[in-house]
């Protein structure tokens, strides 16, 4: 133990006398602990201070630096440890860093540092994919949203990619709330019925990869049918034309059999085209008994994906 005296005057046997005690400065060691931690998860340094015969040193003030920028102090406690949490984990990638930490000395210790590993590992995500529901024609956007597991953020800048089906429909980047939105028109490539849509981040650097899986449920969308209105004299060839359509996004639906009938009475069939259209030449009898109005029939049977329709026009024969 060290008495710290200067210059004392003691009273002893035979008078009084003067004692000059010179003040000690003693070493002081620093030690750190390695830390592995995962990325952006909250995490605390920690330093032990004693002096260089083992003893606590206690309310002194412990700086702490990660790759040589101080990232703030902290005081011992009567256990000789200072405890730092550290601000902004995010900012310290995946690998290895340098932690370092520094005590300034004062009157009585000297100065001391002390270094050790800081590690940083990957971080799990968590991606959220909303399902839906349509028919061919509609438009149904799928929202995802990516965290870290680690402390909730949000993962910015990263590529999802959405599948239907095990089928890349499309990509999308993620804000800076980890928000992405696709946005897709429902078509004849899937049936009708339940599919599987998945989201997929494929991870980066600091974090690892994550799927979220839901559905698109596909139902029947109802057709819409109409014939174009006629008119010719007896015994001449006419074009008979209907066009198909669904209700949806009034878009043409192509590639159906569509049958034609006159007065009920079927005069033959026309497969649509890319626009809907299908057609049919019709030769109008030449007989005076034809002369007037008759009944043009359009009629689609349906099938998985639109449902039947029918239509009407006049074929006015003079």
């Amino acid at each position: 133990k060290v008495l710290n005296l200067t210059n004392q005057t003691f009273l002893a046997a035979g008078g009084l006398h003067g004692l000059s005690v010179q003040s000690t400065v003693l070493n002081t060691v620093l030690t750190l602990e390695d830390k592995t931690v995962v990325y952006a998860k909250p995490f605390s340094v920690r330093a032990t201070l004693k002096d260089g015969h083992g003893a606590i040193l206690v309310l002194k003030d412990v700086s702490f630096l990660i790759d040589g920028n101080v990232i703030g102090t902290a005081t011992t406690n009567v256990g000789g440890v200072a405890t730092l949490s550290v601000p902004t984990p995010s900012l310290y990638g995946v690998g290895t860093h340098t932690l370092s930490c520094s005590f300034a000395g004062d009157a009585h210790y000297y100065a001391s540092v002390g270094t050790s590993t800081l590690t940083v590992t990957p971080t799990n995500t968590k991606i959220t994919l909303n399902s839906a529901t349509g028919k061919p024609g509609n438009t149904r956007t799928f929202s995802v949203k990516l965290t870290r597991t680690s402390d909730g953020g949000a993962v910015a800048g990263a590529t999802i990619t959405f599948r239907i089906d095990g089928n890349v429909i499309g990509m999308s980047n993620t804000d800076g709330l980890g928000k992405a939105n696709f946005s897709y028109i429902i078509d004849e490539v899937y049936t009708v019925g339940t599919h599987t849509v998945t989201a997929d981040f494929g991870g980066d650097g600091n974090d690892i990869g994550s799927l979220a899986k839901s559905t698109l449920t596909i139902q029947q969308a109802t057709s819409k049918i109409r014939s174009l209105k006629l008119s010719a004299a007896k015994g001449a060839t006419v074009t008979l034309t209907a066009i198909l359509t669904r209700t949806t996004d009034n878009g043409a639906v192509a590639n159906r059999k569509v049958r034609f009938q006159i007065d009920g009475a079927d005069v033959g069939s026309g497969t649509t085209d890319a626009n809907g259209n299908a057609t049919l030449s019709y030769s109008i009898p030449n007989d005076n008994m034809f002369v007037g109005n008759h009944t043009i029939t359009v009629l689609f049977d349906g099938d998985n994906f639109y449902t039947t329709s029918t239509g009407g026009s006049l074929l006015t024969v003079r």
